[in-house]
């Protein structure tokens, strides 16, 4: 079984295209998505619409329950960012019911066989809330309370930065983040990737001798970015850009 992980899209179909054009040179059985698939990008339509099309199992993630709370019209306070929460309620002005019934129906966390003896379990955050940050140096003894009779492989997203860590018999893997991988969540020890012009993404594979990892980072275009973010009409298009490769 070859599975690949993508994470934290953030409505930006450029990114998610130039991933899922390499998942499709792969050999890929299945495409797990770990969440945060819509807000904070210019194309939130078109990113929901490629991760149905493609039969991914998908988990929810913070930002998507943003919009499930949020009343079209009107302005929420799901973040303490004036241009977070005027993006959110943008968002959802995007969004058919049909595209909220979709966020609905992703799930808090997914099993996934990957071979007879082996199953991965998928999630945002974490398997307890979708806001948790895991990362290099989450002490052990909080992985302990996370992880207490979970399977051998566990992804999730969020971070927004690309990491496998062996915990006790287990691996934890997270692919980083498709839609915006310079800037994530925050939190004590957690890098910040700088000068990105890249998505990326994760394979997991496995049989029933044994299961590898490998990490994928694909340059996308800045300019061509830029200029599908400034044509979307979505608030905030300097302070998004600024997470990117300056243009030169």
């Amino acid at each position: 079984m070859r599975v690949a992980l993508i994470a934290d899209i953030h409505g930006n179909r450029l990114a998610l295209e130039t991933v899922l054009a390499h998942i499709a040179t792969q050999e890929i059985d299945q495409i797990v998505c770990l969440g945060d698939t819509v807000v904070l990008g210019p194309d939130p339509v078109g990113c929901l619409d490629l991760v149905a099309e493609h039969g991914a199992v998908t988990v929810m993630g913070n930002t998507d329950e943003w919009v499930l709370r949020t009343v079209p019209g009107v302005v929420p306070s799901v973040s303490d960012s004036p241009i977070v929460n005027e993006h959110t309620a943008w968002t959802r002005s995007q969004l058919s019911d049909a595209h909220i019934g979709q966020i609905e129906q992703f799930r808090s966390a997914a099993e996934v066989r990957l071979s007879p003896s082996t199953t991965m379990l998928a999630f945002h955050g974490s398997p307890r809330s979708f806001d948790d940050i895991i990362s290099a140096v989450t002490p052990d003894e909080v992985l302990d309370e996370l992880f207490a009779d979970s399977p051998p492989i566990l992804a999730g997203g969020h971070t927004h930065v690309a990491m496998m860590r062996r915990f006790n018999s287990r691996v934890i893997v997270n692919p980083g983040s498709v839609g915006l991988p310079g800037v994530g969540p925050g939190g004590v020890g957690l890098p910040v990737n700088a000068d990105v012009f890249w998505t990326e993404y994760a394979i997991v594979s496995s049989n029933a001798q044994e299961t590898s990892f490998s990490f994928h980072r694909l340059p996308i275009s800045i300019r061509q970015m830029a200029h599908l973010v400034r044509s979307s009409g979505m608030p905030g298009y300097e302070e998004w850009m600024s997470k990117w490769r300056t243009l030169a």
